[in-house]
């Protein structure tokens, strides 16, 4: 299955192997596999108002390619990329968002790859400025790829503190759609 870069993004691709149905059974349990990888980014602002995120900016991921699933006794998928690019991409709904009185949270699908480092530029003023005219501040932050890949079917948590600096932590979790019953007519 050849997926055009920047579609991966956009919805995700679920494969799956049936176990043996019964012969008085209607159902067959299924265990779907996510192709992708799910990333969250939680931002959480030390003080509201005083903290606007520019950009996240995810460094040269790779947006789509071919899936290859093999079917044989191992079961496995794996993806080729050979033809699509590496490109810098900017998060949705990262620009100009300011942390008004509470977490922000933002989701991203992308192929199984290896890690990529990911800049959050962001802007800081003082607590009494109403504008972004005269910022205290304004940089950025890299978060450098960890040796993992970001592995298909699982989630990646990257929780951002804005303070006067930014800190970034990353949790892994588990992201499964086990033992589905599909009906077969």
């Amino acid at each position: 299955l050849s997926v055009d870069d920047g579609t991966c993004l956009e919805s995700e691709i679920l494969y799956a192997r049936a176990a043996t149905r019964k012969a008085n059974g209607v159902s067959v349990p299924m265990n779907f596999i996510h192709s992708q990888t799910w990333l969250q980014f939680i931002i959480e602002p030390y003080e509201a108002g005083t903290t606007k995120i520019d950009s996240i900016v995810i460094c040269k991921p790779y947006l789509g390619g071919t899936l290859r699933v093999d079917n044989g006794v191992y079961f496995k998928a794996e993806w080729d990329f050979r033809g699509h690019f590496r490109e810098d991409y900017t998060l949705p709904g990262s620009r100009n968002l300011e942390l008004n009185g509470g977490q922000s949270t933002l989701n991203l699908l992308l192929p199984e790859q290896n890690a990529c480092d990911i800049t959050i530029y962001f802007t800081q003023r003082c607590s009494g400025d109403t504008t972004w005219d005269n910022p205290t501040r304004s940089t950025s932050f890299t978060k450098e790829a960890n040796p993992d890949p970001w592995f298909a079917g699982q989630k990646t948590v990257y929780t951002m503190t804005v303070q006067k600096h930014l800190t970034v932590s990353a949790t892994i979790d588990d992201w499964t759609e086990d033992n589905k019953q599909i009906k077969i007519d």
